[in-house]
């Protein structure tokens, strides 16, 4: 894996190309936001690094995408490619992102970051095309038939897996690449490869990281949805490959509350509560036929027990955003999953402020992106905007800096998208950590182990910085 030197930030806007079309920039003027570090590189650029400014962070990059072809031949689109590299123009890269709509504050600030990264890499080639999607399938359509009729070389985005294919579909009768900010890994194709971080990837890393610490028996309570099921698929793959089982998955209406009588049956049956609570009976029935004094100290250690022996699994993966972990949390301690003998399994989506305030999450571990490289982002983009970003941000900002390595490191004649540049197998790295595109169109991503303490997430094992190494 190939990081580029670090670019200062330009001042001098002049030396960008920011194409805006008109009703992108009545729309920004109309909807203010209010509201998501290395950089990329594919071969060794022979030109000196230049200068960096000794206040700014380390800067990172990121990632672009494969297509198809339809009205224009792939070979056709291939040599126009390398007539442009050749030419030294002008690249357009348009951005479909949800300018406005019920996305419209997240989309703000991937326009934002794109622009930052623009700026941070020093692309002089680059002309971004922003293209409001508008939080809609058909908004995306037109957003991508803008982007073609204004002679995109490239497309970044759309947002919304749902969206994906119009995209693609239109991007590929020209031989469009697009490189999509979404996570669902079945809208993946040669005309559309997925940026976003995968269920796959999440789960492989902490089932992986798990196995190796001694768990062997995975259980899961999800969400009965799209979601949950991938969820599920996964986790039976991963533990396979790991070594180990899922021995137990439930599921439960999406969104479901504490109060709801599903939910609570669904957590219960999945704990093997009532099970167990029988099984408390009769030890103390046992022990009480028994009568001798070893028998009645044993019987005083049950007193305060609701149940007898330990649930079908040493580690619950529990499938759930930050702002529904106090419903699912608290309910799994309640059914005697208990947190001192099993482990509590999260995704990547957990991250943030509070975890600490859920005694039951206290031990639990999660998988996420490198804190240091998305704080970093964090820093870079609140001293330029004021705000603090979202982390799908830093999806924009490494889209537009790959994208701008890419062009500025092929050599003359060469494709800058071609597919062995875009599937390089050392992969890149970026203000989320080391990625690189697989045979399945999809993202791999290097990801850090966190574990809940009472001060908050704290990492206990590194996100590798690079492929060299097959590590889960």
């Amino acid at each position: 894996m190939r990081r580029f030197s670090i670019p200062y930030r330009r001042r001098v806007c002049a030396l960008v190309l920011v194409a805006f079309a008109a009703a992108g920039c009545e729309q920004a003027q109309r909807e203010e936001p209010t509201t998501a570090t290395p950089e990329v590189a594919t071969t060794p650029d022979p030109r000196p690094a230049p200068s960096t400014e000794p206040d700014k962070p380390a800067l990172p990059g990121g990632l672009a995408t494969g297509s198809l072809n339809d009205f224009e031949t792939a070979a056709a689109s291939d040599a126009r490619m390398r007539k442009l590299v050749a030419s030294g123009q002008p690249v357009r890269v348009a951005l479909l992102a949800p300018l406005s709509g019920r996305a419209g504050t997240v989309g703000q600030m991937m326009l934002k970051a794109a622009q930052m990264a623009v700026f941070d890499q020093g692309a002089d080639r680059l002309m971004l095309m922003p293209k409001d999607t508008e939080s809609t399938p058909l908004g995306a359509r037109t957003a991508a038939e803008a982007a073609v009729a204004e002679g995109a070389h490239i497309i970044l985005g759309p947002l919304f897996g749902d969206h994906v294919p119009l995209v693609r579909d239109i991007a590929a009768r020209n031989s469009i690449k697009v490189l999509a900010f979404s996570n669902d890994a079945s809208k993946a194709s040669d005309g559309a490869l997925i940026l976003g971080l995968t269920p796959e990837t999440e789960i492989r890393r902490i089932v992986g990281f798990a196995a190796r610490n001694g768990y062997s028996r995975f259980g899961a309570l999800l969400p009965d949805s799209d979601y949950g099921r991938v969820v599920a698929e996964n986790l039976r793959e991963a533990a396979i490959d790991a070594g180990a089982a899922a021995e137990r998955i439930y599921f439960y209406p999406a969104g479901a509350q504490a109060s709801d009588d599903r939910l609570l049956n669904a957590a219960r049956s999945f704990a093997d509560y009532d099970a167990r609570a029988a099984a408390l009976e009769r030890e103390r029935a046992r022990l009480r036929s028994r009568g001798d004094d070893i028998s009645k100290q044993a019987l005083r250690r049950l007193e305060n027990l609701d149940t007898f022996g330990d649930p079908p699994f040493d580690a619950v993966l529990i499938a759930e955003p930050r702002s529904r972990l106090q419903t699912m949390a608290p309910l799994l301690a309640y059914y005697d999953i208990d947190p001192e003998t099993v482990r509590y399994l999260g995704m990547s989506s957990w991250y943030g402020d509070g975890l600490e305030t859920e005694p039951t999450l206290i031990g639990a571990w999660f998988p996420h992106p490198d804190p240091k490289l998305i704080n970093a982002f964090s820093d870079r983009y609140r001293s330029e905007y004021g705000e603090t970003p979202l982390d799908i941000a830093a999806l924009a900002y490494g889209a537009v800096a790959m994208t701008a390595d890419l062009v500025r490191t092929a050599q003359p004649g060469q494709n800058p998208f071609s597919a062995d540049r875009l599937h390089n197998p050392d992969g890149f790295r970026a203000y989320l950590g080391a990625f690189r595109i697989g045979p399945d169109n999809t993202t791999d991503r290097q990801l850090s182990i966190l574990r809940v303490t009472e001060n908050g997430p704290t990492v206990i094992d590194e996100a590798p910085e690079n492929f060299d190494l097959l590590i889960n």
